[in-house]
């Protein structure tokens, strides 16, 4: 019971000290050890949020929104929206692919880059659908 207790005060002194953090002009001052630290004890007791993570900050890569558009744009069509579910499934059974991790992924991927991929991806992505839409509607 004692162990409980003090799991429960644990989390709670974390989450305070989270939210401490968060609040502050100046986090730590003790640098970015304490900084990974204080990570580590959100994900030790459950109050990390690993998509929401951001692991590093990189130099924009210039091909990346292209990259990703040819990755959306290869596997979009093995998949189709199940209203069961409320997601993206696998077309056929054979496909090792399912919706959630591919928009898990596309996203953690994309939080880790400067903004400007995600509106060039937008873009990009959009720019496809109106291509491909007036294309369709070329051939009727």
């Amino acid at each position: 019971r004692c162990a409980r207790v003090d799991a429960k005060m644990l989390q709670h002194t974390v989450s305070t000290l989270n939210a401490s953090l968060l609040s502050e002009q100046h986090p730590l001052e003790g640098g970015s050890e304490d900084m990974k630290n204080t990570c580590d004890m959100s994900v030790a007791v459950g109050i990390g949020d690993p998509l929401g993570t951001i692991f590093m900050k990189t130099d924009p890569l210039e091909g990346l929104p292209v990259l990703m558009l040819f990755f959306v744009i290869t596997y979009i069509p093995k998949l189709s929206y199940n209203p069961t579910f409320g997601s993206l499934s696998k077309v056929k059974e054979g496909y090792p692919i399912d919706g959630w991790p591919i928009i898990a992924g596309i996203s953690t991927l994309l939080k880790q880059f400067y903004p400007s991929n995600a509106k060039s991806l937008s873009a990009e992505v959009g720019q496809f659908l109106y291509v491909s839409v007036q294309t369709s509607i070329t051939r009727r």
